[in-house]
């Protein structure tokens, strides 16, 4: 099957995105300065190396002197599959995050990006959240369904080593609403 390139949106005559979800520069020539004279130089295509350190691969693009991080997924969207609706986001298919090929992408709603990420694992609710209380499910649904009484949520706090206000959000439904129900 052979790769098909566009250019990037924007950056048309420098950089071209593929179906794969790669990226490269384009052979083009360009005037710098030596601090004495002007000189004339090509600049030949590489396929760029995609960078981490955000959620996903983003890669470093460069115009008229001025520098622009993208991620690839845009990228690929946006040079295969068309502006973006204004209330829509590129979802990643099953593949994952990491695999920004055409055939793995798509645009849809935020519920339609929020189930990708419950189907795919990389949601952040429970455990993956970066609050996690340290409890598991079948504990919150305990706390949630214990009846309420006096001192409760001191006594539920105690039982499961975890904090008063741990139990009050789940039992206000202000926290794991979504596995409780509340809310």
């Amino acid at each position: 099957m052979n790769e098909v390139w566009h250019p990037v949106v924007g950056y048309e005559g420098f950089y071209e995105v593929s179906d794969q979800g790669r990226v490269r520069s384009v052979d083009r020539k360009t005037t710098s300065f030596n601090g004495k004279a002007f000189y004339q130089r090509t600049i030949r295509s590489k396929v760029l190396k995609p960078l981490h350190g955000t959620r996903y691969l983003h890669v470093a693009l460069h115009k008229n002197g001025a520098q622009a991080t993208k991620t690839i997924h845009t990228l690929v969207a946006e040079a295969f599959l068309g502006p973006r609706p204004t209330d829509q986001q590129v979802r990643h298919g099953p593949a994952g995050r990491y695999c920004n090929a055409l055939a793995n992408l798509s645009y849809g709603t935020a519920v339609e990006n929020a189930g990708d990420k419950l189907r795919d694992g990389t949601h952040s609710r429970g455990k993956n959240s970066y609050r996690w209380s340290g409890l598991s499910e079948k504990v919150v649904l305990a706390i949630y369904n214990a009846p309420k009484s006096r001192g409760c949520n001191r006594r539920l706090a105690e039982a499961f080593e975890t904090t008063e206000a741990n139990v009050k959000n789940i039992r206000l439904g202000k926290s794991w609403s979504w596995l409780t129900g509340a809310g």
